[in-house]
């Protein structure tokens, strides 16, 4: 899980963050592009591993997460590559000042802490050692996730919506908005887990506190 995570987190801070984040400041489209490229090769590589995954009966994949989400995390990279693949497609009459916004809300500043603290559950800093900065961590992480994720993504939704009714057709408004819609319902799920996380991660401090003074 330790490789796993780590190799998560220089994706999404590479595709979601840096290059997003070096276009918006530069303008340069080769940041733009290389965030789009590198994020379908990504999902690309991630989803074949999913497969192999259900053909080997073993969990060969990067996320090693547990069977019963393979298939919630093979529909969500399809919904990546389609929304992506449709920015490559289009090219300048995609608005691609909201794209870098999408990107950053659901990989460079949200996704990123996410793997980080999985890290920091297996490392000197869990919350068995570190109740403070685990539990630190858990409070900036769910913030962040409802910001972004949330408020800030209903937002990013209605822009594109917007953007595409007023210069695609139909069909293309559907296929732009069948993926944005499913990472709506990954975005609640994933606050209602970092929801239940932080909530856990107090208890499981206060019972830490309570042992220490006994």
């Amino acid at each position: 899980m330790f490789v796993a995570s780590i190799a998560v987190i220089i994706e999404h801070m590479t595709n979601g963050c840096i290059l997003p984040v070096s276009f918006l400041l530069t303008g340069n489209p080769t940041y733009y592009n290389l965030a789009l490229y590198g994020e379908v090769a990504f999902m690309i590589y991630a989803t074949t591993l999913l497969l192999a995954s259900y053909a080997l009966q073993r969990d060969v994949s990067i996320e090693q997460m547990h069977p019963a989400v393979w298939h919630l995390l093979i529909l969500h990279h399809v919904a990546s590559m389609m929304l992506c693949i449709g920015c490559i497609m289009f090219g300048d009459v995609v608005p691609k000042q909201l794209v870098c916004y999408v990107l950053l809300a659901l990989l460079g500043l949200t996704s990123s802490l996410h793997y980080i603290g999985m890290i920091l559950d297996i490392g000197p800093l869990s919350l068995a050692n570190s109740p403070y900065i685990r539990v630190g961590h858990h409070v900036i992480c769910l913030l962040l996730q409802i910001i972004f994720r949330g408020v800030y993504w209903l937002r990013l939704t209605a822009l594109v919506f917007l953007h595409t009714l007023e210069v695609h057709s139909l069909w293309v408004l559907v296929a732009v908005m069948v993926p944005m819609l499913l990472f709506t319902a990954f975005n609640v799920d994933f606050i209602k887990f970092h929801v239940k996380a932080t909530r856990g991660c107090f208890r499981q401090m206060q019972q830490y506190n309570q042992f220490k003074q006994t």
